[in-house]
Formats: C-alpha cells, structure tokens, sequence
C-alpha cells in the first residue's frame, strides 16, 4: 500500500475541490520528461503530495520541494510549487525561490492574486487584497498567523471605519478552511457583539464577505450548529443557559468593542467557559480606558489608530468647534454651591445653556443631520425641545428625535436610526445617550455636538468615531473627507493631552470609576439654574484651514525668494550689459590705437624706404613690401621680416654680376 497514492492523493484532491478547483483543472499523475508529476493545477502550481508528517517534522516537509523542482523543469511556465501530506503545506515561488508555510491549500483566486502580486503571501496566508486598505492588509495576516501559532487570546486595535469587520470575516474564513481540511467539517464561531442593535449590522457584514459561510442570529428554539452565531452577551447568558453548549461547542470566539465587553462577571463567565481561541476587537487603546482589556487580552499584536488612518487618508481629519459659554469657563455659583462644566445636566441644569448649543446649530449648520451628544435623561429631553422649538420656528422644515435605551423598544429605536441615516429623510437632528457611541456605521454624518462631558478619553475616541469615516457615492466618487465636532464641554482636550494616571493626592486613577461607560442612572430632582448664558470664546481649528494657510505661507515664501533670484538676475544682466558696453568702449579705443599705429608706421615706412632706396637701389624694398611682412610692427622689426623676403633676390643679382664678369 502507498500511502501517499492511497490515502494522502485522494485527501489532497477533494480539499482541492472545496477550495472552489473544477474537475479540469486538477491534472493527476501527469507524465514530464524529468518524471511524474503528481497533480498539476491547470497552468498555475504543481503539487506535491507527500506522507503524513509528525507534529515535530512538519518543518522536514518542506525539503520534497527539491523533487517538484525536478519537475519544474519540464514545466518552467508553470509558477509555483506546492508539497502538502494533506494537513501542512508549503508553497515556493518560483520567480523568486521564496518559500513560505501555508495555512491551507490555495484556491485559484489565491494562486491568481499571488501571480498577479507576490507581496499577497504574507505569514502563510494568500490575501486577496482587491479593496482592501493598507490597515486590513497588514492586520489580516496577523490575525491569522496568530490564531495558528496558537495563542489562546490576541487583540487588534483599530479605529473606527478601518474595516474591523472584513478582518474578522478573514479570520473566520481562514479558520474554516483550516477546519474544515484537517477535521472534515464546517467552523463554529460566536461573535459578541456589544448591544442588540449591532446583531443584524454585524450579521449584514460578515455575510457580505463570508459567501457560503451560515452567519445568523439564533433563535431559542433552532437546533444544530451554526457556523457563525451572532449575538450579544446578555443573550449568551440569558437565553441559552438550557442550550446543550460544551466547552468545545466553538472553534473561535471573536469579541467586537472587546473593551466594553471585558467588564463584569456575567462576560467572564460566558466566554471562559469555552475553550477555544479569542480575538478581542477595539478601536479604542486599552491604554485609555484601563488594563482589564490587557490583562485578559494581551497587548494588541496590530495597531492602527485614527492619526494613522488620516495620514493614510483613509479616514476624515476634523473641523472643531471650541464653544465656550461663561458658565463652563468660569463656573456657576448656585446655592452655595460651585458647578463646572462636567456637573450640568448631571448635578444642575441650566436651560439657557441649551439654547446656546440649539442657537449655535441655527446660525452654522441649520438643516445639516447631526448626533447630539447629551449628559443624561434630563439633559435628553431639554435638548429636544429646544431643537422642536427652533425647527417649529421655520415651519418644522426638518425635525428631531432622540433614542434612549431605557426608553424606546430595539426595534423602535432601529427604526429611528434607519430614517437618520436616510439621506432623503427630514429628520435632521438625533439627540441621544450612550446609544450611538458604537457600532453606529454612518459615514456620511459630517456633524457631531459634544455636549456630554466624559473624562474617559475612550468614550470620547468613540463617540469622535461617528464621524470619522469618509463617504462615497454610488460611482464611487469622494462625497464627504471632513466632519465638525461642535464642543460645548471641552472634551476635544483629548487631542492634545492624555489623561491624568494619578490623581492629585497620589492614589491610582480609574477614570471608569467616576464615568461609567454604561447608561447613568436615571436622575433625581435636579436643581435648575436661571442664569444669563452666552459665548464667552470661541475657537475653530479647521486642518484644511491650516493647511491652505500653510499652503499660501508657502506660495508667498516662494513668491519672494523667485523675486529676490529675479532681481538678483536683473543685477547680473546690468551688470553684463554694463561690462558689454565697457568693452565695446575698450575696443573702440583699440582700434583707434591700432589706426594711429598705422599711420605712425607708414610714415616711418615712407621714410625707411626712401633710404633704403638710396643706399641699396638694387634692392626691391617698397612700402607695401615691408606692410605685407608684418604689419602691426614697427618699422625696424617690418624690416628684419622684410630681408626674409628680399634675400633670395639679393644674392641672386649677386651671382649673376658675378657670371657676367
């Protein structure tokens, strides 16, 4: 018996298959030149399919390579080479010999991306990166590589509208490829969500990206396994306490706004009785929030924050409006009793101070939908009103509404959020409290107000993230790559400072302890305050602002330093012309000079000549002779040139007296 033919080839060829290859295009034992392949996958890869390997020899698998090579040879069109013994694979591209460890056997969409780019393999995983951002790029693998090393918790910090859940839907996609290629049969995953209302979001999500994966929400009363329950962990504990769960039931447990979800003993107590992998998913930094997230997670093996995601242009940078009143600058006074910013709405209410924020929405962004941020249930409701009376002032045009947990059903308030987001909707304004802090996917809402004072710098991360994704319209054109934060409580301090670690007097701080991230509870009596409130400073910083500040800085800093090289240049042309015109004037005087030397010279010559005439009349010495000689020196050096030439005829006059004689 072969084992490799009888039991590993047959293995290999079916996960072939339900990796999505058609019967043409896996070609078994097809005979080369150099010898027999095992499987060739149509133009693409050839297979090598060896014995099953031992836990500690997984690594040796990789040296069959060499045998395949032999038979690349034969087949040098053919890209990549694959050994597997049906559990471990390993993959070489052959354009660059590179040789890296597989999760699972490729499909031909992965072998056709890798062709196309062989940066897709990274960390034995093949990433199809159509649409993905850098972030989901470098975050999949990771995830990934460290679900199969097999540590038992990993957390992946995120900003909001980085994609969080395509990053879970490739977890869980690779997962149940793995799954179902070594135990022959489908993944069982939970995935927490934070609150009901992000049940059939995260539903709609992961079912975009899981094709043929079964991601539901369960009813009570459906049996059998899910390969994806969504749910929340109030439903885990509440309604399936009866349900026959074991503690192997899943095979991985991913936890959306894992920093929310680690408080508490009913969350412990639900997601440590299974044992199985966890993936925690944040957009907040632990660092900010406090160290249950880390302590029961880890520090996060990927990190991409919201400075990240701007300077990748990935996410919207923010407009703020810093609206102070002179109540939050300089305190209130009221019975004895000393009110900041943090204690309206909470522990007094002033009413005028609401009108202020509705007066400042009428005069800036009337008509713009936007998220009110309000302190607690009393502070809900005057909002509300304050914003019916000024739409009811323009003929109630457009409208508000507001969602309270405590308040409307899920359904109710699903409906409300559903007509906000609807672009064609009248409902303009949505006041609420600690609703729509998370999960609440709009990315064209370009509005936020912050009128809730919070100390936790991770509620305020998160209730920034509401607006920080950017839109596009249905041809994919950029609609929205900015959003406004109107700040009536100072929260945006978060920008430029970190929280406090210790407080004053040296004990340890937990900013959680006095800012609970759940709904306060309802309020008492609340003393109202009748005050004079209005705008005592106001400070808008808009990044576009500055930066086409920096720009026109830039454009003038330009613009005079191309004056000072034009003026620069301007001298050196005066300066040009100026020696141009001064040796033109040396020249001038040359060739005065060089005329007066002539006349000087012919003169002289005439003289020379005569003598000369006179004393040898047998010589041919001419004036013209003695200019042809040398014309630009004197007379005497005109003549050592000229008996250069006369020589000859000299002594010829010499010899022939001399014959005759």
């Amino acid at each position: 018996m072969n084992p490799e033919l009888d039991i590993v080839r047959p293995h290999v060829r079916q996960l072939l298959k339900r990796a999505g290859w058609k019967e043409r295009e896996i070609h078994e034992e097809e005979n080369v030149t150099t010898g027999q392949i095992d499987i060739r996958l149509a133009r693409l890869a050839i297979v090598e399919t060896k014995s099953p390997v031992s836990a500690d020899r997984e690594h040796y698998l990789r040296l069959h390579l060499q045998q395949a090579r032999r038979y690349h040879k034969a087949e040098q069109d053919i890209s990549f080479l694959i050994v597997t013994d049906g559990r471990n694979h390993y993959v070489e591209d052959m354009r660059n010999w590179h040789i890296e460890r597989l999760w699972s056997l490729p499909s031909r969409t992965h072998l056709e991306a890798l062709l196309e780019d062989p940066s897709a393999l990274q960390d034995g995983y093949i990433l199809i990166y159509k649409d993905l951002y850098k972030c989901q790029f470098e975050a999949i693998p990771t995830a990934v590589q460290g679900l199969f090393e097999g540590r038992p918790r990993l957390l992946l910090q995120m900003a909001t509208g980085t994609g969080k859940g395509r990053v879970a839907a490739e977890a869980l996609k690779e997962m149940n490829r793995i799954i179902w290629e070594r135990e022959d049969r489908r993944l069982s995953a939970l995935f927490l969500v934070d609150r009901d209302n992000l049940e059939t979001q995260a539903v709609d999500e992961l079912n975009h990206w899981l094709r043929g994966v079964d991601v539901k929400v369960k009813d009570i009363n459906q049996r059998g396994r899910r390969e994806v329950l969504v749910t929340t962990i109030q439903t885990m504990y509440n309604r399936y306490r009866s349900t026959p769960f074991h503690t192997h039931y899943f095979d991985l447990i991913i936890v959306d706004e894992a920093h929310r979800s680690v408080h508490g003993a009913l969350w412990r107590e639900v997601v440590e009785f299974f044992d199985c992998p966890q993936v925690g998913m944040t957009a907040t930094p632990p660092r900010f929030a406090d160290d249950a997230t880390i302590d029961y997670f880890g520090d996060p093996i990927y990190i991409y924050d919201y400075e990240d995601g701007v300077h990748d242009e990935l996410l919207a940078p923010a407009i703020i409006h810093r609206v102070k009143t002179n109540v939050d600058k300089n305190g209130l006074v009221w019975n004895d009793t000393l009110y900041k910013s943090e204690d309206f709405e909470v522990s007094i209410h002033v009413d005028n101070r609401d009108k202020v924020i509705v007066d400042y929405y009428e005069e800036h962004f009337y008509g713009r939908k936007a998220l009110v941020y309000a302190a607690s249930s009393r502070h809900v409701e005057s909002l509300f009103d304050k914003f019916n009376e000024m739409f009811a002032r323009h003929g109630r045009e457009y409208r508000v509404e507001f969602v309270l947990s405590a308040i409307e059903s899920p359904k109710a308030r699903q409906a409300l959020i559903d007509e906000f987001r609807d672009p064609n909707s009248n409902l303009a304004i949505l006041v609420n409290l600690n609703i729509l802090t998370a999960g609440f996917n709009f990315p064209e809402l370009d509005l936020l107000f912050m009128a809730r004072y919070t100390r936790h710098k991770s509620l305020y991360i998160q209730m920034k993230g509401r607006g920080t994704r950017k839109a596009y319209d249905d041809e994919g054109n950029l609609i929205k790559d900015r959003f406004t934060m109107v700040d009536f409580v100072n929260v945006t301090e978060w920008e430029e400072k970190e929280f406090l670690p210790h407080y004053p007097n040296g004990a340890e701080y937990n900013p959680a302890d006095d800012d609970p991230m759940t709904d306060p509870p309802a309020p008492g009596p609340m003393p109202e305050a009748d005050v004079q409130v209005g705008i005592a400073e106001l400070e808008i910083y808009d990044p576009f602002a500055v930066l086409e500040t920096e720009e026109e800085d830039e454009l003038t800093q330009l613009q005079r330093e191309i004056a000072e090289v034009q003026k620069a240049l301007a001298e050196t042309r005066q300066q040009y012309l100026d020696s141009a015109a001064h040796v033109k004037e040396l020249e001038s005087q040359l060739v005065a000079e060089q005329e007066a030397r002539r006349t000087a010279m012919r003169q002289g010559f005439t003289g020379l000549v005569q003598t000369l005439q006179t004393v040898s009349p047998f010589m041919p010495i001419t004036e013209d002779l003695l200019l042809r000689a040398n014309p630009v020196l004197d007379p005497v050096e005109a003549l050592n040139d000229a008996f250069g030439v006369t020589y000859d005829s000299i002594q010829g006059h010499i010899d022939a007296v001399l014959r005759e004689e």
